[in-house]
């Protein structure tokens, strides 16, 4: 058993460092990752936490600064039962290729691929790319 040790040394001095560029806007194929159910910070109701995977190959040829091992970018449904959530859950599973009921099985969309639309927004002064899934894949 390894253990971490107190010290890190990297190839650059961290004073220095600048925010890399996010993933260019676009669409992309991505795999859901993981999905989990959580409660909203803001208004306290049920949603669904997606955490897409954009494998490197998608990536444009011109953009040099993402992570070697892929993107992970998040989306959070709303699961709360009304008409425009009823609705939007069967938009969702038909995208993610899932069965739509009136039970959904969040474990199902595991491993299910999509197109992602990937926009920017400004998140404390900085661009982040933001995953947006449009259709099936």
């Amino acid at each position: 058993m390894s253990e971490l040790g107190s010290v890190y040394e990297y190839t650059q001095d961290i004073s220095q460092a600048e925010a890399p560029p996010p993933l260019p806007v676009g669409e992309y194929r991505a795999s859901v990752r993981s999905i989990e159910a959580a409660n909203s910070k803001s208004s306290g109701k049920p949603m669904m936490v997606i955490t897409y995977s954009i494998s490197p190959d998608q990536y444009p040829a011109d953009y040099t600064e993402g992570n070697a091992d892929g993107e992970t970018l998040m989306f959070y449904q709303p699961l709360e039962d009304t008409p425009r959530n009823r609705f939007r859950l069967r938009k969702f599973c038909e995208m993610h290729g899932v069965a739509a009921s009136r039970r959904i099985n969040l474990p199902d969309f595991i491993g299910q691929d999509v197109i992602l639309n990937v926009s920017h927004e400004d998140y404390q002064g900085m661009p982040q790319a933001r995953g947006t899934p449009v259709r099936g894949a």
